[in-house]
């Protein structure tokens, strides 16, 4: 993630206004959830970052896809196969 530039919510609303946004990816990454963007104007790909600094994490999907919503972005791609949901850690009994 050391490679990926972080943009704030607002830069990617404007991006996105501007038809600038490619793709947008909700992803796994150590802390939660992430959302990365391939966008026309930008040679490497982004990450979303937090109001404070920093890659903003979601701790569920619908937070992500939340944040996506709020850009302006209708479609995405999800790549979670390393993902447990909490409604299903839940309900996993510890051996």
């Amino acid at each position: 993630m050391e490679s990926k530039e972080i943009v704030g919510l607002a830069t990617v609303r404007e991006a996105q206004e501007a038809g600038h946004i490619e793709k947008a990816t909700i992803r796994v990454a150590e802390k939660g959830l992430i959302i990365t963007l391939e966008r026309a104007d930008a040679e490497a790909e982004q990450v979303l970052g937090a109001f404070r600094g920093g890659v903003r994490y979601f701790r569920s999907f619908d937070g992500a896809a939340g944040a996506l919503r709020q850009a302006g972005i209708v479609q995405w791609d999800a790549d979670v196969a390393d993902w447990i949901p909490r409604t299903l850690r839940r309900g996993k009994k510890q051996a």
